[in-house]
């Protein structure tokens, strides 16, 4: 059997519910590293900073874009916008409906913001979901451009917003899945 040379395994806080969920097929992309790539996550990408403004001018508080990313011996992150007080992480909706769809926080998203708040030792995070018009040139064919057009909203309309708390016993369990993962790494790879 061919051995790999990998890295030691540590969760990326986008990816933590996986590992409870799906290990072996979050493990085999870790180890061909393939980077998960949608028009919906090159949207947030490219919309992230006027996101950030977005909210800043809403709030009232000059956020600034978290530059630097966390590590500890299980888990790798970088929110969005850390204060003193907590932690938020934007989610710039694909589209009007898609945006309108968010009555609830997926578990992913809460995993990241537990992963998030072990890292930098903050009790409280947010997820918000920014209303932020999509770029043309990732709209295709199909896609109905009043859909994806949210500046001529109010404000304050364009803004879901959820609480996280941060739950330690759940980053135990994390890290009890992070050890499993590497006992499968070693076996399998």
């Amino acid at each position: 059997m061919i051995k790999f040379n990998l890295p030691i395994f540590k969760i990326r806080a986008s990816s933590a519910s996986r590992i409870l969920t799906t290990p072996d097929s979050y493990l085999m992309d870790w180890a061909l590293n393939t980077n998960f790539s949608s028009k919906y996550t090159e949207k947030g990408i490219f919309c992230e900073d006027e996101a950030i403004k977005f909210l800043s001018k809403l709030d009232g508080v000059n956020y600034k874009k978290n530059k630097r990313h966390y590590q500890d011996a299980f888990m790798t992150g970088s929110p969005d916008i850390k204060t003193d007080e907590y932690i938020i992480d934007t989610k710039c909706s694909w589209s009007i409906p898609s945006f309108n769809k968010q009555k609830t926080l997926t578990k992913a998203y809460w995993w990241q913001l537990q992963v998030y708040m072990h890292l930098l030792k903050i009790p409280v995070g947010f997820v918000k979901f920014v209303g932020i018009d999509t770029p043309i040139r990732l709209l295709t064919p199909d896609d109905v451009i009043a859909d994806h057009q949210f500046s001529h909203l109010p404000d304050e309309e364009r803004v879901i917003t959820f609480r996280v708390d941060y739950d330690p016993k759940s980053i135990e369990e994390l890290k009890v899945a992070v050890l499993n993962c590497r006992g499968l790494i070693k076996k399998k790879f």
